[in-house]
């Protein structure tokens, strides 16, 4: 398996942290899935952003 390092902001870290071993498949689907349009991934989001 390859290993990806990425930078990313200290709160967008905590949240990919609490997916623990749900992030290669997160990430999977992200990429096999037809892309949506941008305003939905706005919605996600900023719905993700009301959660601590």
């Amino acid at each position: 398996m390859a290993q990806i390092t990425i930078e990313v902001p200290d709160d967008l870290s905590t949240k990919l942290m609490q997916l623990g071993d749900q992030l290669p498949e997160l990430l999977r689907q992200c990429l096999v899935q037809p892309p949506l349009p941008a305003q939905v991934y706005r919605y996600i989001l900023n719905f993700l952003d009301v959660f601590p």
